[in-house]
C-alpha cells in the first residue's frame, strides 16, 4: 500500500507539472517588465492651449441698431 500511495503521488506530480507547462505554453508565460524603458511618454497638446489663447484674444464684435 505504501508503495501505490507513492507511485500516486508521482503521478499525480507529474500531472501537475504538464498542466502547469501547458497553460505557460497557452499563455505565454510573465512578461518581463523593462527597467529603463518608458512606453507612454508624456506630451503636452499645444493644438489645445492655442485654441484656448485663440479664443480669449478675439473681440467681440458689438452690433449697432
Amino acid at each position: 500500500m505504501n508503495r501505490f500511495k507513492r507511485l500516486l503521488r508521482r503521478f499525480l506530480l507529474v500531472c501537475l507539472i504538464v498542466l502547469a507547462s501547458i497553460g505557460i505554453g497557452l499563455t505565454g508565460g510573465i512578461p518581463i517588465p523593462s527597467v529603463g524603458k518608458r512606453e507612454d511618454k508624456q506630451e503636452i497638446n499645444k493644438e489645445a492651449l492655442d485654441v484656448a489663447e485663440e479664443e480669449k484674444e478675439m473681440p467681440v464684435a458689438e452690433i449697432k441698431g
